[in-house]
Parts: C-alpha cells; structure tokens; sequence
C-alpha cells in the first residue's frame, strides 16, 4: 500500500498510512475512507481505477474521462466516481490549483445505508452488521452548497495544519455522505419531474441531455448548433431544447454563455492574455460583445476585474 505511483504519492492524506493505488495492486477494502489534497498547476493522474470518490477543486478547471465521457470540474461543483469506474484526470494552469477528492470504503458505506434504512432498535440490536450494497451513484458533477464547502474546507484544513484528528475526520467523512445521499435523491426527484409518462423514459431524457451538456463543457470555444446538439442527443431541436431548459432552468445558449464566462473569469486571474484573446478563446470574437456579457455577470468589465483582484 506504500509503494504508489507518482500521481498518488502527489496527494497528502488526511489519515495516515491510508493509501490506495489501483496500479499497484492495492486492495480497496483493506483502505478506510480518506480525504486526499494537492496542489499543483500541472497534475496528470493516467489511467486509474477508483473506489467511490468525490473530488473538488480550489479554482481552474479539472478534465476527467470517466467512460469515455469527458467531465470539466470547477470550483462551483463537485464531481462523483462509482467505485471500480476507471478514470483519468488532467490540470493545467498557470498558477498552482488545490484539489481536495473523498475516497469510501464500501464498508463505510454499507454501514451508513443501514442507518438510513433500518430502525432504532435494529441498530442497536446489531449494530455491526452491514447491509450488502452496491454503490451506484449518479455520475455527474453537482453543484457545490455552503455546507459541502464548509466540510471540504475543515478536512483541508486538517490535512495542511497537520492535526489529522482521525476522529474528526471520519466524522466529516459521514456528513459529506450524508449530504451525496441527499443530493442524489433529490437528483431522482427532479429526473421524475420531467415530462414523460414511463419512468424509463424520464431517465433516458435525462441522459440524453446530460450528454449535451457535457458536450458543451467541453466544446464552449466552438460555435455550437442546436442541430448538432439534436444528433448528439439523438432527440429533436425542440424536444432538447424544451427538456434542457425545463431540467437545468435555462436554454442550451444560456448554459454555454454561462461556462463561456465562468472559463474568461479564471482566465483573466490565471494568464497576461489579453481581453480580446481571451474572448477569442472563448468563442466570442467580438470583444464589445464579450464585455458586455461579462459586465452583466459579474458587475465588472474584464478589464475592471483583471485590475481588482491583482490590487
């Protein structure tokens, strides 16, 4: 369990001598649940195989291939990975980025859906005893809430400060659980909230649009088409457009310009480049427009921001 990889060995734990490399042989139920932080601005992970983990980031953007689909992690969101699903990551950037991911043990959470299904007593009367689950989160990144932050910001803490309290870990390490459960479930109910009759049919609306937002989180410097959205998501113009707008609470455009945005934002921070590149990057090549669009965001021009956070 010690002789890792050097992508492994980047990550500081939280509890110590509690390491797992899917490349080295290890074994993901002889590792507890741990928190694992880095920092870098050049961090590529390779191939791995992941046990049930949930991954952050300080700021930037983080490419994960989860399955042949590509996922864009940024601060605002969280990322889930099912255990035995392989991965690989990649960051890059200009300035060093904090990354902090959760690993569980399936022990820890077959324990922890027993508590949230079975009664009082039964716990007390067999308190040791853990249903057999298997873990099959929804793979998708969430957005990230006060409470998350609070959470992932206490367990960096923990590790930078070198307290490693295992105790107030492992106690951050249920809440967050609890909080992926909740989340998830709410997930569910919005899926069942779209319109379809069949509850398969629901579930494959919903994945079919995820898969044009992915598209786009990896496509936003491209002059995107709603016809090239209708192939990808194999459902017509309208359709996508009605099921997109009514599950995410705005359009496909709206959404693009959204993370076009949020990319000129980090942009601005971590590069020299100028604002009409940068806008150029982003797919908008008139800069009048970008500058306006950015204003209406953020209350800033670039410019204006750019000056404000290098003061």
């Amino acid at each position: 369990m010690f002789n890792q990889c050097t992508y492994c060995n980047s990550l500081h734990k939280a509890i110590d001598g509690q390491n797992f490399c899917s490349n080295k042989g290890d074994k993901m139920n002889e590792v507890s649940t741990n928190a694992y932080y880095f920092k870098s601005n050049n961090l590529s992970s390779g191939a791995h195989v992941s046990r049930l983990s949930i991954r952050t980031l300080s700021d930037g953007f983080q490419k994960h291939v989860l399955d042949n689909k590509e996922y864009i992690l940024d601060k605002s969101r969280y990322l889930i990975i099912n255990e035995g699903e392989e991965f690989a990551s990649n960051l890059q950037s200009n300035k060093p980025i904090e990354g902090l991911l959760i690993a569980f043990n399936r022990g820890d959470y077959n324990s922890f859906v027993k508590n949230f299904h079975q009664s009082s007593i039964n716990l007390l009367d067999d308190p040791f005893d853990v249903v057999s689950s298997e873990i099959s989160f929804q793979v998708q990144d969430f957005e990230m809430n006060m409470r998350m932050q609070t959470y992932f910001q206490s367990l960096k803490e923990e590790i930078l400060y070198k307290d490693k309290q295992t105790l107030y870990c492992e106690e951050l390490f249920n809440k967050i659980l609890i909080e992926i459960y909740l989340q998830q479930n709410v997930l569910k109910k919005e899926i069942l909230e779209l319109e379809a009759e069949k509850v398969s049919t629901k579930k494959e609306i919903f994945r079919r649009i995820e898969l044009c937002r992915n598209f786009i989180d990896n496509h936003i410097s491209e002059n995107i088409s709603l016809k090239e959205l209708s192939l990808i998501s194999t459902m017509s113009p309208f359709h996508l457009q009605r099921c997109f707008s009514a599950f995410y609470k705005k359009s496909p455009h709206q959404y693009l310009v959204q993370r076009r945005l949020e990319k000129a934002k980090f942009m601005l921070k971590d590069t020299r480049k100028t604002v009409r590149e940068i806008a150029k990057e982003i797919g908008l090549n008139n800069q009048s427009s970008f500058g306006r669009l950015f204003k209406k965001k953020f209350n800033f021009t670039p410019i204006a921001y750019r000056k404000e956070i290098n003061y």
